[in-house]
């Protein structure tokens, strides 16, 4: 007899959370204090050292945001708050899970491009002061999960752990702000102050037995294993000419996948006005000449071409945009995703392009051998192609993603890429 379909609300289980008493957000404050951040003081840290166990996926920077000086119009952030961190890290014990020496503007906003639905995408914008004037006083909230420090595990910090979050903050206002109006611009962006700057997170009351269990675990041989996707950003300056070949170096066990920004490589005095950017540089990239690029070719070194087309390489813009979504999807059932990088490329406007290095069809960040051992290759991962026009003033900033394991075994911790 054949089985028929049963409804899942005809087959719904009850469960029940015997684990977890409560939880609740806490603030932490750095050890230099919670006001005068940003121009006058750049250094951020906090060490998380609790009782109660920390939702790794929870950390937000929250705080006020204001800028100095004299200027008569309005005042953008490029992009949007998250450009904020010039420099970020994250420890567990002195190693390193995340960290981030440049470019964390750039990162997060290719993460909120390419894994967030139009909902997410919409929230991070409005949090992170999007289109809002800060010649006055603007609170902000920043998830720091966009800068690839997803680690969506419980984590006993006291007594085995000690996390620390270190945020340098942008020093170059162009780099930062941009002008919010069109016509002749008077006065100037002197600095900005940030006040009120707290790190949150959410903080579990398990049952004793519970955290007792998960002690043991850290403390065991076998230990556990926890895995996240990290962002590695490398620039290499564009030489004047119309044909390109970038090596990057990524010595990582699996590299997954690569995205490529072309970005100023200065901010000249043509492109600022009272001390800031004329547009917004972040989510405005492009080649000189305005063109993709063409006859674009991606290897590791020894390997085959991964790019769309293969050997021939890819020139037309809609199969940019699906090396990129490609990349972007990390199994074949996401499809909440790309709604961004979509509406850019529809609007010339955000164009980032992206090869994916995964062998087969999932890239779940539990695979840590999904993409390619860039070892094999020494770590070169090489770039050709051509543009229309002879690049004076670009970078190309490559954004690659590779898997971090964090390993917690006889109660220590060691970090591989």
């Amino acid at each position: 007899m054949e089985s028929g379909h049963v409804p899942k609300y005809l087959n719904a289980a009850v469960k029940e959370n015997n684990m977890i008493v409560s939880t609740t957000n806490e603030a932490m404050t750095s050890i230099s204090g919670k006001n005068g951040f940003g121009t006058d003081k750049a250094e951020f840290e906090v060490e998380i050292n609790k009782a109660d166990i920390l939702d790794g996926s929870s950390l937000q920077l929250k705080g006020k945001i204001k800028v100095n000086g004299d200027i008569n119009k309005r005042v953008y952030f490029n992009s949007n708050a998250y450009s904020l961190p010039e420099q970020m890290s994250i420890e567990i014990n002195g190693q390193n899970v995340l960290l981030l020496n440049q470019d964390c503007d750039h990162v997060s906003k290719l993460d909120r491009t390419l894994h967030s639905s139009f909902t997410q995408y919409y929230n991070t914008d409005v949090m992170a002061l999007a289109g809002q004037d800060l010649k006055t006083e603007q609170s902000f909230v920043l998830d720091l999960s966009k800068y690839g420090s997803a680690l969506e595990y419980f984590l006993v910090t006291s007594p085995v752990l000690t996390m620390k979050v270190k945020i340098r903050f942008q020093q170059n206002l162009a780099k930062l702000f941009y002008v919010g109006e069109t016509g002749a611009v008077t006065g100037s962006v002197t600095g900005y102050t940030i006040d009120d700057l707290r790190l949150t997170a959410d903080f579990s009351n398990f049952k004793a037995e519970a955290k007792e269990s998960q002690i043991k675990k850290y403390q065991s041989p076998t230990g556990i294993k926890m895995t996240t996707h990290s962002y590695i950003p490398q620039r290499a300056q564009l030489f004047p000419t119309t044909n390109h070949r970038i090596q990057g170096s990524f010595l990582n066990r699996n590299v997954v996948s690569a995205y490529y920004v072309p970005v100023l490589t200065t901010i000249g005095t043509a492109d600022k006005a009272g001390g800031i950017s004329k547009t917004d540089i972040v989510s405005n990239i492009g080649f000189e000449g305005g063109a993709l690029p063409k006859n674009m070719r991606v290897r590791m070194d020894g390997s085959n071409y991964v790019n769309q087309n293969g050997t021939a390489g890819v020139s037309n813009k809609m199969e940019h945009l699906t090396g990129a979504l490609k990349a972007a999807f990390r199994t074949p059932e996401e499809n909440n995703v790309g709604y961004h990088l979509c509406k850019g490329y529809k609007e010339n406007r955000y164009q980032p392009t992206g090869v994916s290095f995964v062998r087969g069809n999932d890239n779940y960040k539990e695979i840590t051998n999904s993409g390619v051992n860039g070892f094999y290759a020494r770590g070169a991962l090489i770039t050709e192609f051509d543009t229309t026009a002879n690049q004076t003033n670009r970078s190309l900033l490559t954004i690659g993603v590779v898997t971090t394991t964090v390993s917690i075994e006889n109660g220590q911790v060691s970090v591989v890429q």
